[in-house]
């Protein structure tokens, strides 16, 4: 499943609150509350945008920041009680794309956040057209766009690395022997 936002924060209270405000505002958003689960929300979801806190219980939001950089090209806004200069510089050097000190407004962090999907999804948007003009894809005059492959009855989307069964869709992941990626 897709969701707008994802938030990784182990205050169970606020990140179910403001999961819960962004969704009655029509931000889609779930939360997971640990670096393990955050990581395995990414075998089946995808997300355009994360709020990630530095304190996550045992583990560090930097270092699950620098794990999701590997593999994800979305915004990651770091939420953080702590206000140290330090802590926002390492932040953004490592991946950060903005940081937002807690207690924060629920509406201003929500205006943040959709600022930044606007911007995210339109240079998608121009990214697509961009890569369909150099490839002679579709360029909304009918032609064919090479960024989706068929077979059968999956598709593959290579410009947003997912696979399409069934209206089902779920993000390529590295090949492992014991499954079939398309499972």
């Amino acid at each position: 499943m897709h969701y707008s936002v994802l938030i990784v924060d182990d205050e169970a209270e606020l990140s179910e609150y403001t999961a819960r405000y962004f969704n009655m505002s029509g931000v889609s958003a779930a939360y997971v509350l640990d670096q393990a689960s955050a990581l395995k929300f990414f075998e089946d979801n995808t997300c355009s945008l994360m709020l990630l806190d530095i304190n996550l219980g045992g583990d560090s939001g930097f270092e699950l920041c620098q794990v999701i950089r590997r593999t994800q090209d979305i915004p990651i806004f770091f939420i953080s009680a702590r206000s140290s200069e330090d802590d926002m510089l390492l932040a953004l050097t490592i991946g950060g794309d903005d940081y937002i000190c807690k207690p924060y407004s629920l509406s201003v962090l929500l205006a943040k956040v959709k600022a930044a999907l606007k911007r995210y999804r339109a240079s998608e948007g121009k990214e697509a057209a961009e890569q369909n003009a150099s490839s002679g894809g579709d360029d909304r005059s009918g032609q064919k766009d090479t960024s989706v492959v068929t077979l059968g009855s999956v598709k593959i989307d290579l410009r947003r690395a997912m696979v399409i069964r069934e209206e089902r869709k779920r993000p390529l992941r590295p090949w492992n022997s014991g499954c079939c990626f398309i499972c």
